[in-house]
């Protein structure tokens, strides 16, 4: 089990996933240097995105919210590795380059990618050595939002949804403001800068942001090797090179308002999958777009169209020599249109449609899919009738999946479920549906219960892989007559939200009736003419499978004053998955976990202490992976905040596996090349006006 900082992070189950934002740090402790302002608690914290303002107290659904403060302490270069401490969530680690979150258990195309709130255009489901097209160091805020249904967003968001908010779009700016920072990280020699502007003229809006960043190889205490004998200290092609930046500009009025953003991100990051390490060259170009209509009178309060659209491509290059052994592509697009309902008494409600398009295709030596195309188009609504002991939701999707196959090469090796002919198209449509209730048995205690059935059609790769994949260091074949995946979950969470005392406690269960994962294949049927480096063949499958799970957050408020606090803080995750079929463990789940961290403030100083407990997973698949041992990753920090005439300026020291910790991530299908870090030193200077 597992604890974290956040005490408004539990969720329920449904459709009832809208998606949270909120300008405050969910714990609720305040915000370093903020000591001169109102007390953050669980009531003043989320304004749902699709309906009116809520709290995570009032919400059917678990959220954890990080604010530009909290996100600070915790930022990696990679998304996964900036939430991996999260109650409930973990990562795939593949080196500090590539990391996408795992929510309960559950990863891949089960968790969806959002950049403010339109998927972000990438390849990361495609494999866990892909990196999610995302700069968490630029955002503003990142939401988490778990629960097997998050109706909303897409069928497939079973685990749930990620949602970075950069704000690249100054829809919401509110004058002239900006920020400069610089980081050091001992770990790898890493140095960091960025930069963040917003003006405001009349009803006009701009904003530029960018980032750059430059490490060595990781340091790590020992040989990422389990067999070497001699002291290593470094992870070889762990190093990364990037740079990141948008512009952005909008017009505001009372009952229009619309803006654009362009977006540039290309990075060079190690994939340290051991013998061979390979780097990925990663660019896309990206824009966005957004428009809000408030009409003074109708059925609807507001109708947002937000759509995106993208030119994505990496190159898998050899570590040593620079060549291309393969290159992926992208291109495509995604939008959706809400439409809010006006409120009817206690009746409130969001409906809307979204759309996704892509073409996708890969050259090289490592192709694992054919070309193809992606189309998908859903409806949804979700709506809530709050009455005054009892808020009721129910939610509902409809989607619709069509996959239309290019060229598929010949000569690829035969395997048992495997048919794919050029120029098929596969298409199907799944509905999802969600209802949940929260009980507020006094005004500070509530109790939420949300029940969903989904399905989702398997996705393009899980159909048609058939060939190497060095980054992940396995030959992946799809099964293309794989069924639908289908599930039911419940949840059940109870928070308190006032009092020396406050936090949440939640349990969850999701059935899949067809769970879709990798399962390693006999060593005989390892393919040999298309496998040049022996690689073990793992294919897709679907099982039936049931995780459980639980979750706590607990936090003590020993002081609480204007100018000084002092907050215990606990936390901890735990989740059993079982495949059902075989009567054996699920690969790669996320170990029991627990935390415990104190945050002391005084005037302009603040200090945090914390302690993470990983425990060895014991539970794992037979013949498809070892048990890996637990570890404990001890991390302090001091700051202190500058008040300058025209702004204010911020100086941090941030220590990480102080005791220099070897540890490895048991999610990871590199787990036994791509140790975590060895003890970091942080030094930033921060200066915002």
């Amino acid at each position: 089990m597992h604890f974290r900082t956040h005490l408004l992070s539990f969720f329920s189950v449904g459709a009832t996933c809208a998606l949270a934002q909120t300008s405050e740090p969910t714990r609720t402790t305040r915000s370093p240097g903020s000591l001169n302002d109102p007390v953050a608690h669980l009531d003043t914290l989320v304004v749902t995105g699709a309906l009116d303002l809520k709290t995570a107290f009032d919400l059917a659904q678990g959220v954890a919210v990080f604010d530009e403060t909290e996100l600070r302490r915790r930022r990696a270069h990679s998304l996964g590795e900036t939430l991996s401490g999260t109650t409930g969530v973990s990562s795939t680690y593949y080196g500090p380059g590539a990391s996408r979150p795992i929510i309960r258990g559950m990863g891949g195309d089960r968790v969806r990618m959002l950049s403010d709130g339109v998927g972000t255009l990438d390849l990361s489901n495609l494999s866990p050595d892909h990196a999610v097209a995302v700069e968490p160091s630029l955002a503003k805020r990142i939401e988490v939002l778990r629960g097997p249904a998050c109706l909303l967003y897409g069928n497939s968001a079973v685990g749930g949804v990620v949602n970075v908010l950069d704000g690249r779009i100054p829809l919401d700016a509110t004058g002239y403001t900006g920020l400069a920072e610089g980081r050091y990280d001992s770990v790898n020699d890493g140095l960091t800068g960025l930069f963040d502007v917003e003006a405001v003229s009349g009803g006009a809006a701009f904003k530029a942001q960018g980032i750059r960043t430059h490490t060595s190889d990781l340091s790590i205490p020992g040989s990422p090797d389990p067999e070497a004998t001699e002291f290593s200290g470094r992870l070889a092609g762990s190093a990364i090179d990037a740079i990141s930046g948008s512009v952005g500009s909008a017009w505001r009025g009372d009952v229009f308002s619309a803006g654009v953003a362009l977006n540039h991100q290309d990075s060079f990051y190690g994939v340290p999958n051991g013998e061979e390490p390979i780097a990925i060259d990663l660019l896309q170009r990206r824009a966005d777009f957004e428009a809000r209509l408030k009409p003074k009178s109708g059925p609807f309060s507001s109708v947002t169209f937000r759509a995106a659209a993208s030119r994505y491509r990496h190159h898998e290059r050899d570590t040593e020599t620079g060549e291309i052994h393969t290159t992926f592509r992208q291109s495509g697009g995604e939008g959706r249109v809400e439409f809010q309902q006006a409120k009817n008494g206690a009746w409130s409600g969001v409906s809307g449609v979204q759309w996704t398009q892509a073409r996708v295709t890969s050259e090289g030596e490592e192709v694992v899919t054919p070309p193809l195309r992606v189309s998908n188009g859903a409806v949804f609504t979700l709506q809530e009738w709050a009455l005054e002991k009892v808020t009721l939701q129910a939610g509902a999707r409809v989607e619709r999946q069509r996959i239309r196959l290019g060229d598929v090469p010949d000569g690829l090796p035969e395997f048992e479920g495997y048919e794919a002919v050029s120029g098929e198209t596969r298409s199907g449509t799944v509905p999802s549906v969600s209802v949940g209730a929260v009980v507020y048995p006094d005004k500070d205690t509530s109790l939420a219960l949300s029940l969903s059935a989904n399905s989702r059609m398997p996705l393009a790769q899980e159909l048609f892989s058939n060939g190497p994949h060095g980054g992940t260091g396995i030959y992946e074949v799809g099964r293309t007559d794989l069924g639908r995946e289908k599930s039911v979950g419940v949840e059940v969470t109870l928070r308190r939200r006032a009092g020396a005392v406050t936090g949440s406690l939640g349990v969850f269960a999701h059935r899949f009736s067809n769970y879709i994962t990798e399962h390693r294949l006999p060593d005989e049927l390892t393919p040999t003419d298309n496998n040049d480096e022996g690689l073990p063949a793992y294919q897709f499958a679907g099982s039936r499978a049931l995780f459980l799970g639980a979750e706590a957050e607990v936090a003590f408020h020993l002081i609480d004053l204007e100018r000084e606090s002092l907050h215990l803080e606990f936390g901890a995750d735990v989740v059993r998955a079982e495949d059902e079929t075989a009567d054996v463990p699920l690969p790669r789940i996320t170990p029991a976990r627990v935390r415990a961290e104190i945050a002391y403030e005084r005037g302009p100083w603040y200090t945090t202490v914390g302690a993470t407990q990983v425990f060895r997973q014991t539970r794992v698949a037979p013949e498809e992976e070892t048990e890996t041992a637990g570890y404990l990753l001890l991390g302090a920090e001091i700051g202190r905040r500058w008040n300058v005439k025209k702004g204010r300026i911020e100086g941090f020291v941030r220590g990480q596996n102080l005791a220099d910790r070897f540890a490895r991530v048991h999610t990871s299908f590199l787990k036994e090349s791509a140790p975590l870090p060895g003890r970091s030193v942080t030094v930033g200077l921060r200066y915002a006006f």
